[in-house]
């Protein structure tokens, strides 16, 4: 039944040839056929003819057309559905025939007949009773935690994995299911096998070929069975049930005679040896704690599983157990222990009147519970194929249309498919004749089946989540855990071999299923247990305000425009954040749509998923939003601030550079002050210039290839930190790192500082060529930036002279920079006066001037001497600047938790040549100055790194300029190199010379 515009739209199977509804008895009223619009589409009303259609030919023609648009009058609904509900719940299985005969039926098994006898001889009755404990104790606690989970919903088709693959997940739950299916198949090979050793000891003396080709037939016939229908099957178990009642009373008649000395049977007076068996010989398994998922298996075809699976498993459970204490008190107290290890049929020759009674009794039992486990195991395939927990197993699904019905009914079938499958696999080892070296692994698989049920009740325990809600009561944590203990004790005990070998196929059906991406969203306890882990570590970890450099790790927020369709602009931006993961970091990649919320709300929806598509192909695990606002600057800052819970939030931005900045002033406007806003958050920021030149992931670059640093100030660590997680992937692990110094000062030998700088490198251990660029000539200096602006200002008679104004008016810039004439006559003055000492204005309110610089903080520092060395922050970029952020880290109480550095004294400072006064022409050469001191790094960036794939570099942020000149600062520095990225950190130490 489907729902349509107008009512509940059904089938043709459900329309009789005279256009009457197959109801079940419940009559409807009389509905004419009349066309009925909805939906685009031509539909009708079901019920009698009209005069229009009062012919039988009539009405099949109009049937025929429109068979899949019949929909039933609404008022007929509720008697239709009462009808249906009726037909299922009358063809659905009760307590008795769908639980309690199935699983006493497997339980019993052959046990009683030939494995009781011959254990008590062997363990004695008192141990044999401590054994049988153990096993129904085992039985039991997993059969609480079954019920438990069983009565917390609709148990489906599948029963056992069904419940483990819903609480332990689709992996787990695949490998455990495939494992008891294999189990449960060759069970019944051993049923069979048993059955005819019967035969052929009893009947005749046949053996071979003649035994293996009967076991095979009675496989195939068993097959043949199930594969009719469950009703039959029920109906076969019954009848051979009956036989083994039958057989049970001449075994207890035959050995009440035996004891009293009335009757022998085909035993002897010496094999009557009374109360001789209480103490053990040695020990073994009895195999009594499998069998009770027969009810389970069945879950499809029961009218309420829920109900029936408790009540039938440990009622089947309690009465074996009687019969098992029973019959082993009757053999223990009567028959020698001798008699009872060598004869292993002594239960059929101490019967009365006959032991063909017995014999055909424990045929029967054997067919009867080999015929259980090919009807569960089918259905056990049919589920896993269903779920495509095991693309391998797809050809063994269900139709589609017993898989709407649940495969209920009475007369339901297996699919044909499955039932063969399993026929053909419990075939095959009967060909064998002797299975007594794969029985161990047989129990083992059922023992791991019961473990994972009572680890799924236990997890459904432990966290308490508000879907556990069973009908269930007598259950509790630790009845769970106890079964989990049990199942793997007994395991050990058996044969730990065995278990080893189970485990392992396990392990390895899971990374398969994991493998095939095979993962469902069932809500099952894992996912939940992984809540409750994040949810604490979350809790525990909102107790500390800041990352120690050994745990810290780039928590990178990718700010990324997207276009209308929710494709990156920038993709390379998401690639380089994905190349960064050996960080082991948080990835947050979020995209910023302007606009009305309500409006675009669906827009942003899909855009998301178009943009999650990005992460995937760039392999990057993270996180994605897309989100709708008015102000794209605003919502940008606020989702730095607020994005994250305690230290999980980003620590880093990353942006990309807006390319017509120069042409579109409202892009630069909202760029400058989405930096400045990631800085006032306390967040490193990351410029990714040059975009398209960065290489893909898919790319392996060679050895010759390199990734270069300019270490013009030290923040933090970060600039030397990211070159380094890049080189771990293999896009750059191949690449070789340059770390480039710079040198302003005359007094500074380059040697050394290189010597200092390597050592720093080695204790910090990064691997790095290390290169000294002496910039403290001051005649070369000027020689070399009249020459630089000389080439400029041909390019700048080519530029359009509108931009600057452009940004004039929005943000409040100053005079031009590329004011080649000022700067030319300013660099005289400038260059002697000191030298280059505004490398210590690229960043102006960040750095701290050094005056003496002890060791560092927070595990930061040693005994380098780059920790011990003062001067000007231009050459703190290569050296001392390192120590001087840790010493003020350690004055302000063991490290920085973020923000910027103590502000720098650079107004005033002797080597720049300005008074700082508040006057315009200060100002402004202060501003040509900052513009020489880019123009000549860029040149030695130019000669030094203009083949590397990836140049890596400060990014400075003066706080007093205007965002046209900062961007042309930025420009400055960069032009020519491709791609290069600008770093700016928080001050705080990201990296450690400690382990």
């Amino acid at each position: 039944m489907a729902a349509n515009g107008r009512g509940a739209a059904y089938d043709w199977s459900d329309v009789t040839r005279n256009g009457a509804l197959a109801t079940g008895g419940v009559e409807l009223e009389d509905v004419a056929f009349s066309p009925s619009r909805g939906g685009g589409a031509r539909t009708y009303a079901l019920g009698s003819q009209t005069e229009d259609h009062d012919s039988e030919a009539g009405l099949q023609a109009q049937a025929n057309s429109s068979r899949d648009h019949y929909v039933m009058s609404t008022k007929n609904q509720a008697a239709a559905a009462m009808a249906n509900r009726n037909h299922v719940r009358e063809s659905k299985l009760g307590t008795m025939k769908g639980v309690f005969l199935p699983c006493f039926q497997n339980i019993l098994g052959v046990i009683v007949f030939i494995r009781l006898p011959y254990i008590t001889g062997q363990a004695g009755i008192w141990m044999t009773m401590l054994i049988l404990f153990l096993s129904k104790l085992t039985t039991v606690l997993t059969t609480l935690s079954m019920s438990a989970i069983a009565t917390n919903g609709t148990v489906q088709a599948g029963g056992p994995y069904f419940i483990i693959s819903r609480n332990l997940g689709v992996e787990l739950g695949g490998a455990i299911g495939t494992l008891f299916y294999l189990g449960t198949t060759i069970a019944a090979s051993l049923y069979v096998l048993g059955a005819v050793e019967v035969i052929s000891a009893a009947f005749t003396d046949e053996a071979g070929y003649v035994m293996q080709l009967l076991s095979v037939g009675l496989m195939l016939c068993i097959t043949l069975i199930v594969g009719v229908g469950v009703r039959y099957v029920n109906m076969g178990a019954a009848l051979l049930l009956w036989l083994v009642f039958f057989s049970l009373g001449s075994i207890t008649l035959g050995l009440i005679l035996f004891a009293s000395g009335v009757y022998t049977g085909h035993l002897t007076s010496a094999d009557r040896v009374p109360f001789e068996n209480f103490k053990p010989r040695y020990l073994t398994d009895p195999g009594a704690a499998t069998g009770i998922m027969a009810g389970c298996n069945r879950s499809a075809v029961l009218h309420n599983p829920g109900r029936s699976i408790p009540k039938g498993t440990l009622w089947a459970i309690a009465a074996t157990a009687l019969l098992y204490l029973f019959f082993m008190w009757f053999f223990g107290c009567s028959v020698a222990y001798g008699t009872l290890i060598d004869d292993k049929l002594v239960a059929m020759h101490v019967a009365w009147p006959t032991p063909y009674l017995v014999a055909v009794g424990i045929v029967a039992a054997s067919l009867g519970a080999a015929m259980q486990c090919v009807t569960g195991a089918s259905s056990l395939l049919a589920a896993i194929a269903d779920d495509g927990a095991l693309p391998v197993l797809s050809a063994f699904a269900s139709p589609a249309a017993a898989a709407q019905s649940g495969g209920g009914g009475g007369g339901a079938r297996a699919p044909a498919r499955a039932v063969v499958a399993t026929g053909l696999i419990a075939a095959l080892p009967c060909l064998a004749g002797n299975l007594d070296y794969i029985t161990a692994p047989i129990t083992m698989a059922f023992l791991l089946m019961y473990a994972s049920v009572n680890l799924s009740c236990y997890v459904l325990c432990v966290l308490q989540s508000p879907g556990f809600r069973p009908q269930w009561r007598y259950y509790a944590w630790w009845t769970a855990l106890g079964g989990v203990a049990m199942c793997v004790a007994l395991m050990l005990m058996i044969s730990w071999e065995a278990a080893v070998v189970l485990i392992t196929a396990a392990f390895a059906l899971l990374f398969y299923i994991k493998y095939q991406n095979a993962t469902r969203d069932w809500g099952d306890t894992l996912t939940g247990f992984r809540y409750q882990v994040a949810r604490d570590v979350l809790l525990s970890l909102s107790e500390k305000q800041t990352m120690h450099a050994k745990n810290w790790r780039p928590q990178v927020l990718v700010l990324c425009a997207i276009d209308e369709g929710g494709n990156p602009l920038v993709p390379e931006l998401l690639s380089l954040a994905g190349q960064m993961k050996k960080g082991r970091g948080l990835l947050m990649a979020v995209a910023l749509i302007k606009g009305d919320h309500l409006q675009d709300a669906v827009r942003a929806e899909e855009a998301q998923g178009v943009l999650a598509l990005h992460l995937k192909d760039e392999k990057m695990e993270g996180f994605c939003k897309v989100s709708v606002c008015h102000d794209p600057v605003d919502a940008a800052i606020t989702i730095m601030h607020h994005a994250g819970m305690g230290t999980m939030q980003p620590n880093s931005v990353l942006l990309a550079w807006p390319d017509d900045w120069s042409k579109n002033s409202e892009s630069g406007v909202a760029f400058v002050a989405t930096l400045r806003g990631a800085v006032h958050a306390h967040k490193a920021v990351m410029v990714l210039k040059g975009a398209q030149a960065l290489p893909t992931q898919y790319e392996v670059l060679e050895p010759s290839c390199t990734v270069d640093i300019w270490w013009v100030a030290h923040d933090g660590g970060l600039l030397l930190l990211v070159p380094y997680l890049l080189s771990l992937h293999p896009t750059w692990s191949r690449c070789q790192l340059r770390l480039f110094s710079v040198i302003v000062d005359p007094a500074d030998n380059p040697r050394r500082v290189e010597h200092d700088v390597r050592e720093y490198l080695e204790q910090v251990r990064i691997n790095a060529v290390v290169a000294s660029v002496d910039m403290s000539d001051v005649e070369r200096n000027r020689e070399a930036y009249e020459a630089e602006m000389a080439g400029r200002k041909q390019q700048q008679a080519r530029r359009a002279p509108s931009a600057q104004d452009r940004y004039s008016s929005s943000s409040g810039g100053g005079g031009d920079l590329l004011d080649i004439g000022a700067a030319v006559n300013s660099a005289a003055a400038y260059t002697a006066r000191g030298g280059l000492g505004e490398l210590e204005e690229l960043e102006g309110d960040r750095v701290p001037q050094l005056q003496h610089a002890g060791s560092s903080a927070s595990g930061g520092g040693g005994g380098s001497r780059l920790h011990q060395r003062s001067g000007s922050v231009g050459h703190a970029a290569t050296a001392a600047a390192a120590a001087a952020v840790a010493a003020a880290a350690a004055a302000n109480g063991g490290g920085a938790h973020g923000g910027a550095a103590p502000k720098s004294p650079i107004r005033g400072a002797p080597n720049l040549g300005v008074e700082d006064a508040g006057e315009e022409g200060d100002a402004e050469a202060v501003r040509l100055r900052r513009r020489m001191t880019a123009v000549l790094l860029n040149r030695h960036m130019r000669e030094r790194s203009s083949g590397a794939r990836l140049v890596v570099t400060n990014l400075p942020l003066v706080r007093d300029m205007a965002a046209y000149d900062v961007l042309q600062l930025w420009e400055a520095i960069s032009e020519g190199l491709k791609p290069v990225l600008m770093i700016r950190g928080t001050g705080q130490e990201v990296i450690t010379q400690f382990g």
